[in-house]
């Protein structure tokens, strides 16, 4: 944290964010810290409401910890920052992970994978859950869907063409 007091005092809030975001990952991955990150992440959020990284970490924590509802939370207001593309798909599907695993709410859960999938169509875990609940209730013409996708997006010519096997099945 002193590259960031460091950067604070150069009046640098940008770089002060980049090292306490870089001295949280450092404490929560390489030391086992997730305590000494949590209060570096909080003074992030605290000089810096809408930092959609910070809370995404955040939030990982609170996964780790089992702490489902400060998840959910965190996570749903990093996603009200309204990121985009990939970084949103993500969140998204955190979300539904979260509600399908730990709270039991697969409705919700489905919601959540297919806005990750309105970021990302190609967001392969969201593309795998959406299927799954698709292929439960029946919704075959929703699998071939995402199997076009899939075979599509495939660069591998094997993988392509088990994929497309699979679509002529359905």
């Amino acid at each position: 944290t002193r590259r960031a007091d460091h950067a604070a005092r150069a009046g640098d809030g940008a770089g002060e964010i980049a090292a306490l975001l870089e001295a949280a990952r450092i404490w929560d991955e390489r030391l086992s810290s997730p305590d000494s990150a949590l209060e570096i992440l909080e003074r992030i959020i605290e000089r810096d409401p809408r930092n959609v990284g910070a809370l995404s970490s955040l939030a990982r924590i609170y996964e780790r910890g089992g702490q489902w509802d400060k998840c959910v939370a965190t996570l749903e207001r990093a996603v009200a920052l309204a990121p985009s593309g990939a970084a949103a798909a993500e969140l998204n599907f955190r979300l539904g992970r979260v509600q399908a695993a730990e709270l039991g709410d697969a409705a919700r859960a489905l919601a959540f994978y297919e806005q990750a999938l309105g970021f990302d169509p190609d967001h392969t875990e969201a593309q795998a859950a959406v299927m799954a609940a698709a292929r439960e209730r029946g919704d075959f013409a929703r699998v071939a869907q995402l199997l076009e996708r899939q075979a599509q997006a495939q660069v591998d010519p094997a993988a392509q063409l088990q994929t497309l096997l699979e679509l002529a099945r359905i």
